[in-house]
Parts: structure tokens; sequence; C-alpha cells
């Protein structure tokens, strides 16, 4: 029947296009834990909401034992998939730190800062 081998044929492309990383992004929240598998050649994408406020963002990936550290590449570009050719920041070691500084918001005072009058 045509009808379900169009049927079989999207549900096969959605199935390859999750494996290939362009699913939905994962939004990732503070102290958040993501077990996953990817294939050798497979994407994921996350995503992070970013605070009004000064912010130090780490986001670690720890391998399965006797596999490869995967490639990690990030943006600060809303709606951007970031590539191996087109990325902000990558990961060293399987991780990627940031400070995360809003147009507008001061960053804290320093503890040792004093002010005088």
């Amino acid at each position: 029947d045509a009808r379900f081998q169009n049927l079989m044929e999207v549900v096969e492309n959605q199935v390859q296009r999750h494996m290939d990383g362009e699913a939905a992004p994962v939004r990732l929240r503070l102290g958040d834990v993501v077990d996953l598998s990817l294939n050798p050649q497979g994407l994921r994408y996350f995503t992070i909401q970013l605070p009004a406020r000064v912010v130090d963002i780490s986001v670690n990936v720890f391998p399965a034992a006797g596999t490869a550290m995967p490639y990690m590449y990030a943006s600060l570009q809303p709606n951007v998939r970031p590539t191996r050719q087109d990325h902000e920041m990558e990961g060293d070691a399987g991780e990627i730190t940031f400070r995360h500084e809003p147009d507008g918001v001061a960053p804290p005072i320093p503890s040792h800062y004093h002010s005088s009058r």
C-alpha cells in the first residue's frame, strides 16, 4: 500500500535525522546529567538557558571506558548549531567553560574590593 510505504519513509527519515543530530536539542539545566550513546559519527545538540546575570558556565563530557573523547563545539548565537567549521568555542579534554556576561549587567565586585569616600 502506498500510504504505508510513505509512512515508513517518514519514520525512517525521522530516525535518521535523530541519529545524525538533527533531532530537537536537549535543554540542559544546572546539575543535569545526561547518559546517552552515540554512533561513532553521531551528533547531539544541547542548549543552555543563559540567565540575566553574570555566571560561569561549564559543560563536561565523560566518555564511556574504552571510547574516544568526543568533539565538543559551542556557539552563543541563538538557533545556531555549531559545527567543526563554524563555532565560537571548542571543548578541551571534554570540557567547555565560559563566563556569561549579559549586556548591561556589571560583573560582581570581588570580595577584596573596597570603596572609600
